[in-house]
């Protein structure tokens, strides 16, 4: 019999989980980006206004709210659909107002870029 010390198990069994968790993710992601949603598939999405700006397509979102990659939580299609209007008018009164953060993170190429090394600065030395 193998004796093996508590830490080291430890270890392993995190190992192992987080193995688990990333082919996981790896699966959902790789059925999503080869096109496994389509609109045929979710034929209630084909007719919606607001399929071009849902967030129906995401295999993860949909993995996590219904267990499948390709079917629509219709929790989240409510809630999409009572959101993107209050978005919408916000959005309009932002720029009307030219309220500098709302441009620069919707106008500004460089935001992803600049956000993403501010994250990374801010985080810098933290766990």
């Amino acid at each position: 019999m193998m004796v093996v010390n508590p830490d080291t198990a430890a270890r392993l069994t995190e190992s192992v989980e987080f193995l688990l968790e990333e082919g996981a993710r790896y699966l959902i992601l790789s059925m999503n980006h080869a096109g496994l949603w389509t609109e045929e598939a979710q034929p209630a999405c084909r007719e919606c206004a607001l399929r071009l700006r849902c967030n129906n397509s995401c295999g993860c979102l949909n993995w996590q709210t219904t267990g499948s990659v390709n079917a629509i939580s219709p929790t989240l299609c409510h809630q999409e659909q009572m959101l993107m209007p209050i978005a919408d008018r916000l959005g309009r009164e932002f720029y009307r107002q030219r309220n500098p953060h709302f441009l620069h993170k919707h106008y500004n190429a460089t935001y992803p870029v600049l956000s993403m090394m501010e994250d990374a600065l801010s985080s810098h030395g933290k766990p």
